[in-house]
């Protein structure tokens, strides 16, 4: 996908070459959901990870925010990218995620709570990504979880989907204006309009970005414990048709990327309208990425 947030590439659904695959990663997620690679690394801004695993029914996973180091990933907004990764099964991912990290990763203690966050009242979600939420807290609270509602949570939507779009145009100015400069013509209409509305923006109005980021990552913090499960709504509906202009919805996702919360996309089964796979987004404390990947593992066991 250009600039890893506009136009969309060729890359087709491989479970309906009709559908998206999601983005921006959509290579990766739909190589190892063709089987043609058992492994495969993306990055994630806002939702270019979980969104595409999902769509194409395969293991992703967002680390906490610095766990990889970035060193010759393509930037985009930097307070926000995240190098995230896709495999035929959690065991796997978790092996290469140990192999990239960069961090040591903090134990977690007993499994005892799922905080469950609620998609926002005013997003209509389809029949099957409903039933896949009822799936995952129905196989959680069989693996032992306490389910507990976290309104809280899901109220920094307010703050993290504007911050998280503000970042992005501004980073995406910063880093490739230029492009837009020198060869205007070959950016799509959409790259070169966010890069218009990013340019709008103040040194001043980025460093209280920068801090509104870090207040809201540190309250994210003190909310969820090691040994929290977070369980919350990550795809509107299945994988939409093909198009130049999007690669689907990003604003379930966008709340994780701008915590910086470890993140990993669960398909919980297949939309029996469509045959299309749906799943819903689990997420742990900061530095816990190792054990969000082994209790995957479990739940998937299960």
């Amino acid at each position: 996908t250009e600039y890893a947030i506009a136009a969309a590439g060729p890359t087709r659904n491989p479970r309906d070459p009709e559908r998206t695959p999601g983005g921006s990663s959509s290579g990766p997620a739909a190589a190892v959901a063709a089987g043609m690679v058992p492994l495969a690394v993306g990055s994630q801004t806002i939702g270019s990870v979980i969104r595409p695993a999902l769509y194409c029914g395969v293991p992703g996973f967002k680390p906490s925010y610095g766990a990889i180091n970035l060193e010759g990933v393509m930037p985009l907004a930097p307070g926000l990218d995240h190098l995230g990764l896709f495999a035929a099964d959690w065991r796997l991912l978790c092996q290469a995620f140990q192999v990239l990290a960069d961090t040591a990763d903090t134990p977690a203690q007993t499994p005892g709570r799922c905080l469950v966050v609620s998609a926002p009242s005013d997003l209509r979600l389809s029949n099957a990504s409903r039933a896949a939420m009822d799936r995952a807290r129905a196989r959680i609270e069989r693996a032992g979880y306490a389910l507990v509602e976290a309104p809280d949570l899901g109220a920094m939507r307010n703050e993290t989907d504007p911050l998280a779009k503000d970042l992005v145009t501004a980073g995406l100015a910063c880093h490739h204006g230029g492009n837009m400069d020198n060869d205007a013509d070959s950016l799509s209409p959409t790259a070169r309009a966010l890069m218009q509305k990013g340019r709008a923006f103040s040194d001043a109005e980025i460093g209280e970005m920068d801090r509104r980021l870090a207040a809201l990552r540190q309250a994210a913090d003190n909310a969820i414990r090691p040994g929290d499960l977070v369980l919350s709504d990550a795809i509107e509906d299945v994988a939409p048709p093909w198009s130049a202009d999007h690669t689907g919805p990003n604003r379930l996702q966008a709340i994780w990327s701008v915590l910086g919360l470890p993140t990993t996309a669960w398909t919980v089964g297949d939309d029996p309208a469509t045959g299309l796979p749906v799943g819903v987004q689990l997420s742990s404390a900061r530095g816990t990425d190792v054990w969000l990947l082994h209790e995957m593992e479990r739940l998937e066991r299960r």
